[in-house]
């Protein structure tokens, strides 16, 4: 196997399934370029200049790899209660695995290659590839959900996020990757558990010309933020089309870019975790080099290097997992499996501990039951 496509990480890896590298972003590239044509003969031209920029930024932004479903931490978002939400790089994609689970997909449109793409925007300075109408959008939300909801932060920045999604339109039709036809848009801070407002606790979908108030959407335990129109033409043939019916238009774009702003949380999350790290998974191919003009010559994908998310198991502290008291004055615990969970450190930072046996089985065993969900039955996230 060539060197650039050999996996160079042999730390742990964060999630509940084996990460592959699936080159998912460069997929996405070629197949939008193909829809962006179809949205110029449209003529939505606006649609055409956003999703344009949007394929090139895919190319410019630092990739990544999680599990699948985007089953990071799973711990309900409580590793960024009480931090600022930023991105490890200004500009990432998330890339991961949908599998087929007819039980839970139903029948909803089922979407397995998923591809996210997130960056960071401030108020006073957001990115010139948006139109006007966004940056209007944009810049009041972040600074109404500052004056109404002060634990989003102090509205200076967010975090915004797109995704598309490789589905099969039609029994006849070929499967293409399909653009989110919404943002969404992650505030400056997640609020503390105990400090949730009762108007975020009652928070029902807002209209997007309504941004006085942040939507909230119940995925593990409660997503903050707000839906903007990313496709503005065809927003509002959506809204025409079907009258009377616009508060589920909004709900269902709603729906499906939040699940991937939900996964942009878990994996914040997982980055604030000074135990874990960014690793390279793949190497690419560099832009312009000899070898990327032949593939391209060949009408092959650019290959882009491709980051996972690793435990540092290094210098890990190994008590507790005796039969000793560990120097604490405390004799050890009956044996018994501890779940997965964010441990804080005396010097505020946060470390993720994995699932562990801990104890000693001469005091005994505890028995626990842990439901545990495998990449087949944990939560897919369907379309449609």
């Amino acid at each position: 196997m060539p060197e650039n496509l050999t996996n160079l990480t042999s730390a742990p890896m964060v999630g509940d399934s084996p990460v592959t590298a699936r080159n998912y972003a460069a997929q996405a590239q070629r197949s939008l370029r193909n829809y962006v044509q179809l949205v110029e003969k449209r003529g939505l031209r606006h649609d055409a200049f956003v999703l344009t920029h949007l394929v090139h930024r895919l190319g410019e932004a630092v990739h990544f790899a999680v599990p699948d479903n985007a089953a990071i931490l799973e711990t309900g978002f409580r590793g960024v209660e009480d931090g600022p939400l930023r991105l490890p790089f200004p500009e990432i994609t998330i890339e991961y695995f949908v599998p087929f689970n007819p039980e839970q997909i139903g029948d909803r449109l089922h979407a397995p290659k998923r591809l996210i793409y997130a960056c960071e925007v401030t108020r006073d300075s957001l990115p010139d590839w948006l139109t006007p109408v966004h940056h209007d959008m944009i810049a009041r939300s972040l600074l109404n959900w500052a004056r109404e909801n002060p634990q989003l932060g102090a509205g200076e920045r967010g975090i915004l996020v797109w995704g598309a999604a490789y589905v099969q339109p039609g029994p006849n039709l070929e499967p293409i990757w399909a653009p989110e036809s919404g943002f969404w848009l992650l505030p400056e801070r997640y609020p503390d558990s105990a400090s949730y407002s009762q108007e975020l606790r009652r928070e029902r979908h807002q209209r997007p010309t309504d941004s006085a108030a942040p939507f909230v959407a119940g995925r593990r335990p409660m997503l903050v933020g707000g839906m903007v129109p990313a496709m503005l033409d065809m927003f509002r043939i959506a809204m025409d089309g079907r009258p009377g019916q616009e508060d589920q238009v909004i709900a269902d774009l709603q729906r499906d870019i939040s699940l991937e702003a939900g996964a942009v949380l878990e994996f914040i999350e997982a980055c604030s975790c000074s135990n874990i790290q960014a690793s390279t998974l793949t190497k690419g191919i560099e832009p312009g080099s000899p070898l990327a003009k032949r593939r391209a010559a060949d009408g092959k994908l650019p290959m882009f290097e491709t980051k996972v998310l690793t435990i540092d198991v290094t210098g890990r502290s190994s008590a507790g997992a005796s039969g000793g008291t560990g120097g604490t004055g405390r004799a050890s615990p009956r044996m018994h499996m501890r779940r997965g969970h964010i441990r804080r450190l005396e010097d505020g930072r946060r470390i993720w501990v994995n699932n562990a046996v801990i104890g000693s089985q001469t005091n005994g065993q505890i028995q626990k039951s842990y439901a545990i969900e495998t990449p087949q039955t944990s939560r897919p996230r369907p379309r449609g």
